[in-house]
């Protein structure tokens, strides 16, 4: 039995009275006030917090200007602590890549323009929403209102007094929220670009039935190809697989329609298709994830190649416009979490590692590839044994090997995985119709 957790955002009830949308704008708007003044006092005292206790000092003054209950209070610590914790991973990161580069290089300078920033919440104007919990609010089914079966029960600004706040559930939601083994938190979020001028995202809690790794995935995400995934098991490859979409062209489509628009200055029209692409991409990366997640056997452990440094590499001025132009709408990291949640719904596993290096070398002798070769970017040579394959191939099965040997589950060794690879070849890639009619 496995975990996962998924946060589920759902709308206010499009009844919700003006008097609790007052209530909830004076709430998040003291809660964002909050944060900014614990932000303030750390950056003032260069104080970057690892725990609580380093946060706390300054509770006393934060309640003492904003009023807030103590309950509202730790949660405000709790949203900057988390705020702290992802500026230091990414000072890390970026200190790490600094070391690397050689100084007075056009790498080395851009690297130093781009050093992470303490949070400062006060440079934006955005609500900052902080978790509710057990202390302060839960999300309630009742089967005592007609308008709707869940609402948001939550604290106010006045002691003692407490509102619901009545959702607008979808059958979906419903489904997710019936279905969750435990509401953990929720979040009040400020969308004020949307009709509705608050969703409510809630944090719930899963378990799904899983078994024992029986074989592993590696998978590469391109630009040419959307997903290129090897499936293996202790016979080796088992087989390689393409999944692809008509999303760019859709939403080619969609950025021509909405040049022309602007050309003609139909901006009443723009209007309604502002969040239309945004909505449509997330729509064909979430289908892509659920028949991904389907076409793969029970006992599956899945690792994605993270290819974030491949972006952060691509610099303005580092002489690769045109690609720069291909990555500028590369929605990898959303493939790869939509990827990760359909397989733990289903009872697999996902897992992100580096990719680092795995389209550079070659997945047997580990040494440098040519590439391009003959004309095609999808094709590669080996520079030592003159083997000669497809680029996304080797990338997977590189990727498989490097999630096996930093995976605790040793369910395929290595050594034995490395004889049943010294045969494998990279034949024609089944595309995921024709994995799913071979499974059926």
């Amino acid at each position: 039995m496995s975990e996962y957790v998924k946060t589920v955002k759902v709308p206010l009830h499009f009844d919700t009275t003006d008097k609790k949308l007052s209530y909830l704008d004076n709430l998040t708007g003291r809660q964002t006030y909050a944060v900014q003044l614990f932000c303030e006092r750390l950056n003032e005292n260069d104080i970057v917090p690892k725990y609580r206790s380093g946060v706390r000092e300054f509770s006393d003054y934060v309640r003492e200007e904003t009023g807030l209950s103590a309950g509202f209070i730790q949660q405000a610590e709790d949203k900057v602590l988390w705020m702290y914790k992802q500026y230091k991973k990414s000072h890390d990161r970026w200190e790490w890549a600094l070391s690397n580069a050689t100084e007075g290089t056009r790498w080395y300078k851009k690297l130093e323009e781009r050093e992470p920033s303490v949070p400062n919440p006060k440079k934006s104007l955005k609500k900052i929403p902080t978790p509710f919990d057990n202390r302060t609010g839960e999300v309630q089914k009742t089967d005592k209102l007609d308008l709707t079966e869940w609402v948001a029960h939550i604290s106010t600004l006045k002691k003692g007094e407490t509102i619901d706040i009545l959702l607008n559930p979808s059958d979906w939601h419903k489904e997710q929220l019936e279905e969750a083994e435990e509401i953990k938190t929720f979040e009040i979020v400020h969308h004020p670009e949307r009709e509705c001028e608050y969703i409510v995202h809630i944090v719930c809690k899963y378990k799904s039935d899983t078994v024992r790794t029986g074989s592993v995935c590696g998978v590469d995400l391109g630009i040419k190809r959307d997903l290129s995934a090897v499936l293996i098991d202790d016979n080796g490859v088992e087989q390689f697989t393409i999944l692809q979409n008509d999303k760019f062209e859709r939403l080619k489509e969609l950025d021509d329609r909405i040049s022309h628009l602007r050309r003609e200055e139909k901006y009443e029209v723009l209007k309604k298709l502002r969040n239309k692409r945004e909505r449509v991409a997330e729509d064909y990366d979430r289908k892509m994830a659920k028949q991904f997640a389907e076409l793969l056997p029970d006992g599956t452990t899945v690792f994605f190649g993270n290819p974030r440094d491949i972006r952060y590499n691509k610099y303005k001025g580092n002489g690769d416009k045109a690609g720069r132009k291909l990555l500028q709408h590369w929605s990898f990291s959303r493939i790869i979490d939509q990827c990760v949640l359909k397989l733990n719904e289903t009872g697999k596993n996902g897992e992100k590692i580096t990719e680092w290096n795995t389209s550079r070398l070659h997945y047997k002798c580990n040494k440098q590839v040519k590439r391009p070769y003959n004309d095609s970017f999808q094709r590669i040579k080996c520079s030592t044994c003159d083997d000669e394959l497809d680029a996304e191939f080797n990338a997977s099965v590189n990727i498989a090997v490097k999630g096996i040997s930093q995976h605790s589950d040793k369910s395929i060794e290595p050594d034995t995985f490395w004889q049943d690879m010294a045969g494998a070849i990279d034949d024609i890639a089944r595309t995921g119709d024709d994995l799913e009619a071979k499974t059926q």
